[in-house]
């Protein structure tokens, strides 16, 4: 093994797990503290929707997560597909709800964060994918 394939393969692993850490996180927030969670993005409890839609996001954030944890070297590449698709799809819908004026502007600024750090990070796996 060189140095390349050793330093490609570090950096691979890397992107890999501070992407599961990423979704791991924004996961288990969400699912233990959704109020709290959702109140940083702006839902509203009045309705009553706002814990449900944050338990959403939570299962599939922890379902990306692990995935990508236990994902073999066959199935890794469609796992970060399918990361970088669902951030790509996040960044779209917040975009459109901050044009329609209904995101106030610190969920604007979390949903963009959120979604485009794990984008970056999908698409350096993507990336490293076709290498």
């Amino acid at each position: 093994m060189t140095d390349t394939t050793r330093r490609d393969e570090t950096t691979d692993m890397n992107a890999t797990q501070l992407l599961a850490a990423h979704r791991l996180a924004l996961g288990t927030v969400a699912l233990l503290a959704s109020r709290t969670a959702g109140r940083l993005y702006g839902l509203d409890f009045s309705a009553g929707p706002g814990p449900t839609l944050t338990r959403l996001m939570a299962s599939r954030n922890l379902a990306l997560g692990v995935g990508l944890l236990v994902a073999d070297e066959k199935s890794a590449p469609l796992l970060h597909k399918l990361n970088i698709a669902t951030d790509v799809i996040d960044l779209a819908t917040v975009a459109d709800e901050t044009r329609r004026g209904a995101l106030p502007r610190k969920a604007t600024v979390i949903g963009f964060l959120t979604s485009l750090s794990g984008a970056a990070l999908g698409a350096q796996l993507v990336n490293q994918d076709r290498a």
